[in-house]
């Protein structure tokens, strides 16, 4: 009998979410000394290479001798943002807002720490306030609300229109191009998702998650040469993608090629796809095999 694998990474999880992480451009007319300096780029220099313990250390060495240093205060945040202390991220923010409470990008940086503390409408409130101060790029706010509404209640007519929004202020902002066609999948809007899913493939260079999105709504349409054309696209451009897998297991049983199905199936297992995910095509794809494995 086929079981569900349960040694899983979630950061594998397709199509991905895409979560940015801002850096506020505070004008200023404070100096510091060379060596605050160099110890912020330095600190920066860890931040940007994923180490944001080593880089919380450096800014705490800064804020200990400035403790209004604006970007220490501001990355140091993001950096307890990434490591999931929203408490002390938050705390960051508050004080920010005490030095200057016009800046939009710290309302949005704080929203984004909101929306993990699952404190879904204190960061709408949040979102909203970043969008009337300045120095809010509308292309990220908006891209970031829609990720708020995917997760609030699936709320997915929402998530559709803020990411139209982000488009319309980026029209190259192909992740939220990404997301959109994602929303349109879990709307079950299969035509929309296609059109937006051919529209990025025409104009943009895409990326793996295009291609599985793409190669799933063909497949929810019956358009099987269509769905496996690009799930396999997707699969070459990164091979561990579970989803894929899936995906590519559900069309072969669609078209009644149980071997081919059961075979995508146990890749996608052993990848570390779990039901508890919330995709429940996978179980029937697991009985689906089950049944086939007993008529051999």
């Amino acid at each position: 009998m086929l079981t569900l694998a349960h040694n899983f990474n979630m950061k594998s999880i397709f199509p991905l979410l895409f979560l940015f992480i801002f850096s506020i451009i505070h004008t200023t007319k404070a100096q510091y000394p060379l060596k605050i300096d160099s110890l912020y780029k330095e600190a920066n220099w860890e931040q940007n290479h994923s180490n944001p313990k080593k880089a919380i250390s450096i800014y705490s060495k800064i804020l200990k001798k400035y403790p209004n240093h604006f970007l220490a205060i501001n990355n140091r945040s993001l950096c307890y943002n990434t490591l999931g202390k929203y408490d002390k991220a938050i705390a960051g923010y508050d004080h920010l807002m005490q030095l200057d409470s016009t800046q939009g990008l710290i309302y949005l940086n704080k929203a984004m720490t909101l929306a993990n503390l699952q404190q879904y409408e204190n960061a709408y409130k949040s979102y909203l306030k970043a969008e009337k101060l300045k120095g809010t790029r509308l292309d990220l706010l908006y891209y970031n609300m829609a990720i708020l509404f995917s997760k609030w209640e699936h709320q997915y007519d929402s998530t559709i229109h803020y990411n139209k929004l982000s488009i319309l202020h980026n029209p190259n902002f192909i992740e939220a191009y990404n997301n959109l066609i994602f929303a349109y999948i879990n709307n079950e809007q299969w035509d929309e998702a296609v059109a937006y899913g051919k529209h990025v493939i025409d104009k943009q260079k895409p990326i793996a998650p295009h291609y599985n999105n793409l190669g799933y709504a063909y497949m929810k349409l019956g358009q099987f040469e269509n769905a496996l054309h690009y799930l396999n696209l997707s699969q070459e451009m990164f091979p561990k993608n579970t989803w894929c897998d899936r995906n590519l297991g559900l069309t072969y049983k669609e078209m009644g090629d149980a071997d081919k199905a059961c075979q995508h199936l146990k890749a996608s297992l052993k990848k570390g796809f779990i039901k508890e995910w919330g995709q429940a095509e996978i179980q029937e794809l697991i009985d689906y095999c089950n049944l086939h494995n007993k008529k051999e």
